[in-house]
């Protein structure tokens, strides 16, 4: 079985694909197979409409559900076939695909995955902001409009999309350390320069003619997945003002929720995330089957 490594040359043959996942995970988003493919040096190999795909995690080749058309149990037992193996380990498996698993397969190890669980907010929660839950939220939201009466939000567009650009270099580290944050810099900077490659829309905050802040998600079914949030960390309420923001600009009928994805374990943006209240963390797990 030939695998490959994944470039943006290849976006799209992935975007003729049907990859939408019911759990609603982040991680099998086209954005965000796109956006972490070099960190975790994504391999593919499409068969026959269904894209296989391994990532090397400190040194490990784990697997990912395989995606596209047919049946998800019989594309697993295929891949065993394809890779003449008995034993085969998955990552970012959502708990929802768990008990299919066990009735087909021999599930030797389930894993759990805390720092990659999935943050689901309901779209009205973060639009009206209601209740004694949200007053903090709603108080830097305050402090905001008032040190920035004027603001307003624009729609980013190839046409605008250098505001964001000098925005961004100017404020964040890009093209320099190691992990997780330089990684997510660097590919939002290839987001900011591939717009046409991306599916992602944004919206930008501009105050007295100042970017204040940015933010892109993709739309799919019935939840918009939010891949980037950034804003000037010396603007009180920047980022409250973004996300409550961003949530109105893109809410439609269809949309009911908001998955502003995991928190890499940073004990800061976890209780960030904790206090928009989740109506659901998404849990997922790395997942050993025998066959």
């Amino acid at each position: 079985m030939q695998f490959k490594r994944l470039t943006l040359n290849d976006a799209n043959l992935i975007k003729k694909l049907e990859i939408f996942e019911k759990s609603r995970i982040c991680d099998y988003t086209f954005d965000c197979i796109f956006m972490w493919r070099d960190y975790f040096n994504l391999e593919y190999a499409i068969i026959d409409g269904v894209m296989f795909s391994r990532i090397t995690d400190e040194g490990k080749i784990l697997y990912n559900l395989p995606l596209g058309n047919g049946c998800r149990i019989e594309n697993i037992k295929k891949l065993f076939s394809l890779l003449n193996v008995d034993e085969i380990t998955f990552t970012t498996v959502p708990e929802i695909e768990l008990d299919e698993l066990k009735k087909n397969f021999n599930v030797a190890e389930v894993i759990p995955t805390p720092n990659y669980f999935d943050y689901l907010y309901s779209a009205e929660d973060l639009i009206t902001l209601k209740g004694k839950n949200y007053r903090g939220q709603r108080n830097q939201i305050s402090q905001f409009t008032r040190e920035n009466p004027l603001y307003f939000a624009e729609i980013i567009t190839k046409d605008n999309v250098k505001k964001v650009r000098d925005f961004f270099i100017s404020h964040f580290e890009i093209k320099s350390g190691d992990g997780t944050m330089y990684e997510e810099n660097n590919k939002t900077l290839e987001v900011i320069d591939n717009l046409d490659v991306y599916n992602m829309k944004g919206i930008m905050l501009i105050s007295d003619g100042d970017v204040k802040g940015f933010s892109f998600g993709e739309n799919i079914g019935d939840t918009v997945f939010v891949h980037i949030e950034k804003a000037d960390r010396h603007a009180k309420g920047a980022y409250q003002t973004l996300v409550n923001t961003f949530a109105k600009t893109f809410k439609t009928n269809d949309v009911k929720y908001f998955n502003r994805e995991d928190d890499m374990g940073d004990e800061g943006l976890r209780n960030a995330k904790l206090s928009y209240h989740p109506v659901e963390i998404i849990k997922k797990y790395i997942v050993t089957i025998k066959i």
